[in-house]
């Protein structure tokens, strides 16, 4: 796919591959990630340029935790969700709120409002 943004990502929001178009659109997510793979989860509580990134941070962000949630239900003894799902409660007072909300989104298919950074 060379005309239109693509990647691939896990249950847990893991970025596994890109293309070139999807790896510049999300390209906010991929800088000063020291170690792969990119975690929108991640990037969308813990980094302050998620609020610019998001136009729509608020339903980017319960749809991330529903997102999360759904594939905590999945499987509840996988250790790499519970650990992701830790760390970001123990480091974002807003992920924990939504977490507590036990909401759950299976996601298929949908309209995603970014403000992708502009070329200087």
């Amino acid at each position: 796919m060379a005309t239109a943004s693509a990647f691939v990502r896990k249950g847990r929001l893991d970025v596994l591959a890109t293309n070139g178009l999807g790896r510049a659109l999300y390209s906010p997510a991929f800088e000063g990630t020291r170690t792969p793979p990119v975690n929108l989860a991640r990037f969308a509580f813990l980094d302050a340029r998620a609020a610019d990134f998001y136009p729509d941070w608020d339903e980017a962000a319960d749809t991330t935790v529903a997102l999360l949630r759904a594939e905590a239900d999945r499987d509840p003894h996988d250790r790499t969700v519970s650990d992701l799902v830790g760390g970001l409660a123990t480091r974002s007072d807003e992920f924990g709120a939504r977490w507590a909300a036990h909401n759950v989104r299976l996601h298929r298919t949908g309209h995603k409002t970014l403000a992708p950074p502009r070329r200087r």
